[in-house]
């Protein structure tokens, strides 16, 4: 087995296929800088605990050190949080990972810095899917009182382990914003925005008409679409009731969620409830080409998060050359250009949602505008990007 000094320490097994930022980075890492780069995380197989193995990764044999055994819950919120239980996997066998010669880490959330905290690693760089507090904003209620004693220990997980490098799925206001909200006791570290990243290899523009027929979807329909996880966090309400408002006057409409996750019980009520049941389609959690057909099927996208990162669902239907109606989050005024290929919504107003969407779906030329943004955050400039900030993956000369 090769030497293994660098490692890409996963909440999620970059080898499964839910949709995610965590799984949609980890995969783009691994395409990125391929063998330099191995990883450590929970396993969606039956692979053993605790010690190095190589798994194919298109093509590639990359070094991999299981944590355990771990599926996703696809229906309502499990009784012991997900990132408790990947703590605890990770905690348990992070001493033999130190032991096996690893010294430096890139780490992708806030259970994996407290598992590795403990430990004098040579470097560390810590990605920030979002900054805003987890805790204060999980959909446990009753946890939600420990945001602020949750973010106290973060910090001084930090401050044990010592980042080299901070970087953030997230724009320069909402970094700020979170410094502002720590009292500034991260500005002893450097943290870079460093945007979601799209494979233009994989999201591009296609004949909508074509799309439609692959995906079953009617020629004559007005398709709006929601990309990701069934929860609460991504504002699923929101469109629900721009919906019902838009119903009674576009024929033939329909929102279609391309994801899954625990809410998804909750939306299928609320529809029901709003009397736009037949409006609905949920499809579950699909491969990326089925992704990128549904994409490409639909007229409008949106957005209605109540935080983000920076979304990988936006920065995809981008480069799918679609207009996005979009609430204000994190990385929206970087990928639409007001009135130009969608429309960024400053409140949470139904109406207004829907009037935004009216109003999109006349939008001429999108692609034009939208795919060189799109090429600005393609994953081939990856390694580049992320090399210039952590020495430890900085370009091999």
């Amino acid at each position: 087995m090769p030497e293994i000094k660098t490692v890409l320490c996963a909440t999620i097994d970059p080898w499964s296929e839910p949709m995610g930022g965590h799984v949609t980075l980890s995969k783009q890492l691994i395409q990125a800088f391929g063998p330099r780069l191995a990883v450590a995380s929970v396993c969606s197989e039956a692979l053993p605990e605790g010690r190095w193995l190589s798994r194919d990764f298109n093509g590639q044999e990359i070094q991999f050190f299981s944590f355990g055994r771990f599926q996703l819950p696809k229906g309502p919120k499990p009784l012991i949080p997900v990132r408790l239980q990947i703590y605890w996997k990770a905690k348990r066998h992070m001493s033999r990972l130190y032991e096996s010669g690893v010294r430096n880490l890139l780490l992708e959330s806030p259970e994996l810095l407290f598992a590795a905290s403990s430990f004098q690693w040579d470097s560390v760089c810590y990605n920030f899917a979002g900054v805003t507090n987890p805790v204060t904003y999980s959909r446990y209620r009753m946890a939600r009182i420990f945001g602020p004693l949750f973010e106290d220990r973060m910090i001084a997980a930090f401050h044990r382990i010592r980042p080299e490098v901070l970087i953030a799925a997230a724009d320069g206001d909402a970094i700020s914003k979170m410094q502002e909200r720590t009292q500034g006791r991260l500005k002893q570290f450097p943290i870079y925005s460093f945007p979601t990243r799209v494979d233009t290899r994989k999201y591009y523009p296609e004949n909508k008409t074509e799309s439609r027929d692959r995906v079953g979807l009617p020629q004559n329909a007005t398709v709006l679409l929601s990309l990701g996880r069934l929860s609460w966090k991504n504002g699923w309400a929101l469109p629900l009731d721009a919906v019902r408002l838009l119903s009674r006057s576009i024929p033939n409409l329909k929102m279609v969620f391309v994801g899954d996750g625990e809410d998804r019980g909750q939306i299928e009520a609320k529809a029901s409830l709003l009397g736009i049941r037949d409006n609905i389609l949920i499809t579950g959690f699909l491969p990326y080409d089925q992704v990128r057909a549904y994409i490409n099927a639909a007229d409008v996208c949106l957005v209605a998060s109540h935080w983000e990162g920076w979304s990988a669902a936006m920065i995809e239907e981008v480069a799918c050359g679609r207009p996005i109606v979009s609430t204000s989050v994190s990385g929206a005024t970087s990928l639409i250009r007001q009135g130009s290929n969608g429309y960024i919504l400053p409140t949470r107003d139904p109406a207004c949602y829907a009037e935004a969407i009216v109003k999109a779906l006349h939008l001429p030329s999108v692609a034009d505008v939208s795919l060189p943004i799109a090429e600005q955050y393609a994953v081939t400039n990856l390694a580049r990007d992320l090399g210039a900030l952590w020495r430890p993956l900085a370009p091999v000369s």
